[in-house]
């Protein structure tokens, strides 16, 4: 399991959990790898042009270059799970959620 509850008695946390495993593991376990790349990239993109944000302007934001942006929203880089936090963060929304919708 990916993520634990803190607070073994709430029932929404729990159920919470099992979704979160079940969309973590069609995601890690089902796809190729280049697959994956792809959709995350692309979701990436998607996301960042919602902000109207330049690959620079996230660069800047991520601490990271323009050059990696690029090359993650093509596929061609596989980002972090940090990385995939920090940039969740940056654009206000969950990292499950994030993690959903790019492969939903």
């Amino acid at each position: 399991m990916i993520y634990r509850s803190c607070n073994k008695g709430n029932q929404f946390n729990r159920i919470r959990l099992v979704e979160r495993e079940k969309i973590f593991s069609i995601c890690f376990y089902i796809m190729e790898k280049e697959e994956f790349n792809r959709k995350l990239g692309a979701y990436i993109r998607k996301k960042r042009l919602e902000k109207k944000w330049t690959q620079e302007m996230l660069a800047d934001k991520m601490g990271n270059n323009f050059q990696n942006i690029s090359r993650i929203e093509r596929g061609e880089l596989s980002p972090t799970l940090f990385w995939c936090s920090k940039l969740a963060k940056i654009i206000e929304i969950d990292l499950f959620d994030f993690i959903k919708e790019a492969f939903t």
